[in-house]
């Protein structure tokens, strides 16, 4: 499903390929997956997208993956 709505997005943005980012072949260790994109709008604004499942934004923002997990310096599930 991502890589689907990242090829419509192809289709309508210019994507700035040296700003792309493939964490779902390529997650990080602590388990993160996405794909971030980086659109160029205009001549001064770029847009960033971050394309992922329902599932990967729970783990990455309440599971394993989750920023404060990796504050913390944990490799444990929060409650």
């Amino acid at each position: 499903d991502c890589y689907l709505v990242e090829s419509i997005l192809g289709k309508n943005l210019a994507l700035i390929v040296k700003e792309r980012d493939d964490y779902i072949q390529n997650p990080k260790p602590n388990g993160y997956q996405s794909i971030h994109n980086v659109y160029k709008i205009d001549a001064h604004n770029n847009l960033e997208i971050q394309i992922r499942t329902n599932k990967m934004h729970q783990d990455n923002e309440f599971g394993r993956a989750s920023h404060i997990i990796y504050k913390l310096g944990k490799s444990t599930l929060i409650p």
